[in-house]
């Protein structure tokens, strides 16, 4: 078993880090005029993924970790939902968007296996 040393050696972490680059990329393709709308809502959610980890990790307790981990969960169904809108709007091609859902497919898995250790495991928090 891997030892964890803190956030970086997440693969939860890694991958919403991944998804965010993604994420910027894919939306630099969107329309001038969203760069206040689904751009910036887009971007700072997939930002939010790896940064609630990270904030989580460094937390004390178990508790406030699951309860970053939580918002984290959520800020990648808020990706999702914004995805969404883009493959509807067609701001982005469709294979474009299914690549950037694999990563939040992946990365959605990761953390719920993160939060069922945490929740069975006492270690550490």
């Amino acid at each position: 078993m891997t030892t964890i040393r803190d956030h970086r050696d997440l693969r939860a972490w890694q991958t919403g880090v991944e998804l965010g680059v993604e994420c910027y990329k894919r939306s630099r393709g969107f329309p001038r005029d969203e760069r206040y709308g689904l751009v910036s809502q887009l971007r700072r959610a997939a930002v939010s993924v790896p940064a609630n980890i990270a904030e989580g990790n460094g937390r004390l307790t178990r508790g406030e970790y699951l309860q970053h981990l939580s918002v984290a969960r959520r800020s990648l169904r808020e990706v999702d939902t914004h995805l969404e809108f883009a493959l509807r709007l067609e701001f982005a091609s469709p294979r474009g968007i299914a690549d950037v859902r694999t990563l939040v497919d992946a990365d959605g898995a990761l953390r719920t296996r993160l939060i069922m250790r945490l929740q069975q495991t006492g270690n550490r928090r």
